[in-house]
């Protein structure tokens, strides 16, 4: 069994590293799972799940998306 998660190891490993536009700010645990509260590059702020953020499915808060379709457009 893997060892369990503790919010000061994960603030230690997380806070202020770089996941595509998003930074992290904070670790938070909600409702028993591991959160990550983020500053995108636009400026905004956004509480995602860690799995999210760790396995490359969220780059940004939403705004990396918009200026992809709007490129296209």
């Amino acid at each position: 069994m893997p060892a369990k998660l503790n919010i000061d190891e994960l603030k230690l490993n997380y806070i202020n590293k770089v996941f595509g536009w998003l930074t992290v700010i904070d670790v938070l645990r909600i409702n028993g799972s591991w959160f990550f509260k983020c500053k995108c590059k636009c400026g905004n702020e956004k509480i995602i799940d860690k799995k999210h953020i760790l396995h490359g499915s969220t780059v940004s808060c939403g705004c990396y998306q918009k200026s992809k379709e709007k490129a296209e457009k």
